[in-house]
């Protein structure tokens, strides 16, 4: 049986922008600060493919520091690389081997400039090369301002808790996998000005036969995702796993729902 990914709409994310789900337009960025992220619909690349998806900085009045970036890729078969990298930002390249197989998740871009970090997660699948597939796969498109909003899955399921300066916020279109799938989860972190180091992440209460994994299990920005992969011989049963956030001194618990079918 071939493993797949559900939970998760295949879309591009852009962080700091607002709510899941809300209209939203690019905010002013406060002086000595900066935003980065991009603009688009979906992100679907078949084997022996390669897309380019530029990544745009945009920096507050003051702030001149250099901008670094980090990519966590876990796909398997799948070349994620950055290039004309500057001052302004950089083009992410997400490169598919011909035989890749099934998969959708994240890529997280984590981006560090003076003493602030952000992140940002594309949401991709890809495909095995198809003969008949002659169409180009299509980068997605840039907002003039380069912070723009992603396309929310239709349904959205949402958990959240808070507590020491921080709120944690898991966010998936699907709580039920099926034994050899895998449910993806985004988790999105928000920081009070008190919390500056990162955040480790780490779950509990996983039943056997329930592999759990991260994209970043330490985030330094602002975005992570959490896989859950069944085994074949899961047990079937509704189960309540726990997700904490923690700093060196202080976490918090957020309860993660999970169906098994």
């Amino acid at each position: 049986m071939v493993a797949s990914v559900v939970g998760l709409s295949t879309v591009l994310f852009a962080l700091n922008v607002g709510p899941v789900g809300a209209a939203q337009v690019a905010r002013p960025v406060p002086p000595k600060d900066f935003q980065f992220g991009t603009r688009g619909a979906s992100l679907a690349i078949a084997g022996g493919r390669t897309v380019r998806i530029p990544i745009t900085i945009r920096r507050g009045k003051g702030f001149t520091s250099k901008v670094t970036f980090t990519i966590v890729n876990p796909f398997q078969g799948v070349e994620v690389s950055k290039e004309d990298v500057t001052v302004s930002g950089m083009t992410l390249v997400v490169a598919a081997q011909r035989d890749v197989t099934f998969q959708q998740g994240f890529i997280v871009i984590t981006a560090k400039g003076g003493r602030k970090s952000r992140s940002l997660s594309v949401m991709a699948s890809f495909r095995p090369e198809d003969p008949v597939d002659v169409a180009p796969d299509v980068a997605p498109e840039v907002d003039s301002d380069g912070i723009g909003a992603g396309v929310p899955p239709t349904s959205v399921v949402r958990n959240a808790a808070a507590g020491f300066g921080v709120v944690a916020t898991i966010t998936s279109s699907s709580t039920a996998v099926r034994g050899g799938d895998t449910l993806a989860f985004k988790v999105t972190i928000q920081r009070d000005a008190t919390v500056i180091g990162p955040i480790k992440l780490s779950v509990t209460n996983s039943p056997v036969g329930l592999g759990t994994f991260f994209a970043n299990e330490v985030i330094e920005g602002d975005e992570g995702a959490l896989f859950l992969r069944a085994s074949e011989s899961a047990a079937p049963g509704q189960y309540s796993l726990s997700l904490q956030a923690s700093t060196d001194k202080q976490s918090v618990t957020i309860q993660v729902p999970v169906t098994v079918s």
